[in-house]
């Protein structure tokens, strides 16, 4: 298994529309996005996006469309597959939450 690096350091916060902030960083083929945010976000629609990452800080619920919902603490791993039968939608269950996700771009 490779070890991946990724530092955040230099890189500016940007904004979503929703209320949370990331910043994106390149390594080795993949990017890395750290994502913060808090009980504000405003998350409208289903997301069908896959995810894989860990929590870092704060606990985070994410609602699946199903009915089902998944509590994630500091350390716990999140893997979502991309699609339509996984939309879920995340929300914090404490005043910030802090994820880093993995994406493939190669």
């Amino acid at each position: 298994m490779k070890n991946y690096r990724a530092s955040f350091e230099e890189i500016d916060w940007q904004q979503t529309p929703g209320g949370a902030r990331f910043k994106l960083c390149e390594a080795d083929g993949r990017r890395a996005r750290l994502l913060e945010f808090g009980p504000d976000l405003e998350h409208p629609e289903w997301c069908e996006r896959g995810h894989r990452g860990t929590v870092l800080a704060g606990e985070l619920r994410i609602e699946f469309e199903n009915g089902a919902d998944v509590i994630y603490h500091p350390g716990d791993l999140i893997h979502i597959p991309a699609g339509c039968a996984d939309c879920h939608r995340p929300s914090a269950l404490s005043e910030t939450v802090r994820v880093l996700f993995w994406e493939e771009t190669a």
